[in-house]
């Protein structure tokens, strides 16, 4: 058994490398995705409050918020 390790060595490095940049990959498309959406949601908040051409203290509120959210999602 401990023979056959050399074997599977050039078979292991490629399997484990795959892996770690699958997992890495993932994660890293979550969070952009994420920000993505906070970024789209903030967008659309600035639209619907821009559409009667008066920002009230609500929409400037509502605005602040989607910016925090997205701030956040940046930061991870």
């Amino acid at each position: 058994m401990i023979e056959d390790l050399p074997d599977l060595a050039p078979i292991a490095a490629p399997l484990v490398t795959l892996a770690i940049g699958y997992l890495t990959g993932s994660l890293v498309y979550r969070r952009v995705k994420a920000a993505f959406n906070e970024a789209v949601d903030l967008l659309t908040t600035i639209r619907d409050a821009w559409e009667d051409d008066a920002i009230t203290e609500d929409e400037f509120g509502a605005i602040v918020e989607q910016a925090g959210q997205l701030a956040d999602s940046l930061k991870g």
